[in-house]
C-alpha cells in the first residue's frame, strides 16, 4: 500500500482511539472497529469503509461530513425482493419494501420487526355468529345472520337483512325438517282437507270439502271473488246431501248446463256420494266456476 498516512508512516494498520486504520493507494481509508461509524466520524474522505467487527456489518461514507451507508446484507437467505400474486417481484428501495394496506379494507402496523396486517371497513369485526350467514353492508361492516335451526331456509326481505324462517302452508304440503335437510311431501293433491260436519260454511279455493253432517243438508257458498284458475272440491259422504250456494253475479257450468246467475242459482248432490270438482274459468268477484268432473247425477237451479 501507498500513500500519506496521517496515523504514521507505517504501512500496516494503525491504532488511533481504537480504531485500525489501513490507508490504500488513492487516500479512501480501510477502517476496522468494534462499532458502528457515527456523523461524529468525520476525519474520513469519501470513499473510506468503515467494518464493525462486532456485527459484521460494512459502512461507506457517500458524502462529508459524516454521511456513512451501511452496505446490503449479501448472505444465504437474505430478503432481496418480494412477489404478489400479480405485478412480479418488487426490490428494495434504499433499502426498504413497503408493504402497504388498501383504504376501508386492510392496515399495515410496523413495530419492531413485526408488520402487523390487520382488516378495516366492512371486515371490522373480529369474531361473527357462529353458523350465521355473512351480509353486505355497502362501506359499513359486515354483519351475520342468525343461525338457522333444522330445516329453516334463508329468505329474503325488501331492503334489510335476510333471515331464516320455517317453511309454513295450508293447502295440503307437509313439510319434514332435519339438519341442513327439508323434505317436502304434497299431501291430498296439494288440497286442504276439511271434514265438513255442519250445515253452512263459505268456501276457500285449493281446498277439499268431506261432507260429514249426517241427515243433514250441507249449505256451502262460492268464495266472493277467486283468481282464474282457483280449484275446489266437494265430496258426498253423508246422506243429508250438500249445495253450493252463490254470490251476486256468480254462476257455474257444465256442458250445456248451467245454475242461473247470482244468489238465486246453486249446484246441488242428488245422492250420498256425489261429488264435484270446480275451476274458476273466469275470476274475479263475477267468478264463473266450470264443473271440471262430477260423478252422479248433479241438480243446476
Amino acid at each position: 500500500m501507498s500513500g500519506k498516512n496521517p496515523l504514521g508512516n507505517s504501512k500496516e494498520p494503525q491504532s488511533y482511539e481504537g480504531i485500525n486504520v489501513i490507508v490504500p493507494v488513492g487516500g479512501w481509508r480501510l477502517i476496522r472497529s468494534t462499532r458502528s461509524p457515527t456523523t461524529s466520524d468525520i476525519k474520513y474522505p469519501i470513499g473510506s469503509i468503515w467494518v464493525n467487527t462486532s456485527n459484521n456489518t460494512a459502512w461507506l461514507l457517500t458524502s462529508n461530513p459524516g454521511s456513512w451507508s451501511e452496505f446490503a446484507a449479501s448472505v444465504a437467505g437474505a430478503v432481496t425482493s418480494l412477489t404478489g400474486d400479480s405485478g412480479g417481484a418488487i426490490s428494495a428501495s434504499g433499502g426498504n419494501i413497503t408493504l402497504a394496506g388498501t383504504a376501508n379494507q386492510i392496515t399495515t402496523v410496523g413495530a419492531g420487526s413485526t408488520i402487523t396486517f390487520s382488516l378495516v371497513g366492512p371486515y371490522t369485526p373480529a369474531t361473527y355468529t357462529s353458523h350465521g350467514v355473512l351480509v353486505g353492508e355497502g362501506t359499513s361492516s359486515i354483519q351475520a345472520t342468525t343461525a338457522g335451526t333444522n330445516g329453516q331456509i334463508l329468505l329474503g326481505s325488501t331492503g334489510a337483512n335476510p333471515a331464516f324462517g320455517t317453511a309454513t302452508t295450508s293447502t295440503g304440503i307437509a313439510y319434514t325438517t332435519g339438519a341442513a335437510s327439508l323434505a317436502i311431501d304434497v299431501k291430498t293433491g296439494g288440497f286442504a282437507v276439511v271434514d265438513q260436519n255442519s250445515s253452512s260454511v263459505g268456501m276457500a279455493v285449493q281446498t277439499m270439502y268431506v261432507i260429514d253432517n249426517g241427515s243433514s243438508l250441507v249449505t256451502l257458498t262460492l268464495p266472493a271473488t277467486a283468481p282464474q284458475g282457483s280449484v275446489m272440491k266437494v265430496v258426498g259422504s253423508s246422506a243429508g246431501g250438500w249445495k253450493i250456494a252463490q254470490n251476486a253475479s256468480q254462476q257455474i257450468v257444465q256442458n250445456n248446463l248451467s245454475t242461473t246467475s247470482g244468489t238465486s242459482g246453486s249446484l246441488s248432490s242428488s245422492e250420498k256420494n256425489n261429488c264435484v270438482e270446480l275451476i274458476a274459468s273466469v275470476g274475479g268477484a263475477s267468478t264463473i266456476w266450470t264443473v271440471a268432473s262430477s260423478s252422479g247425477s248433479l241438480t243446476f237451479v
